[in-house]
């Protein structure tokens, strides 16, 4: 799913990301975002 605001402005999150490397080598990238309560904007997705 793609989200973005009909006007195309920028839409901003807050998140982590880190990046591990496995014991074989390999290198694994993750990344979360924080969420709240929906506002209007979101809440036909959000729950």
């Amino acid at each position: 799913m793609r989200i973005m605001m009909k006007s195309r402005e920028l839409l901003a999150f807050a998140c982590l990301f880190d990046t591990r490397t496995r014991p074989e080598g390999e290198k694994v990238h993750t990344c979360t975002i924080f969420t709240t309560r929906p506002n209007k904007v979101v809440t036909d997705i959000h729950d």
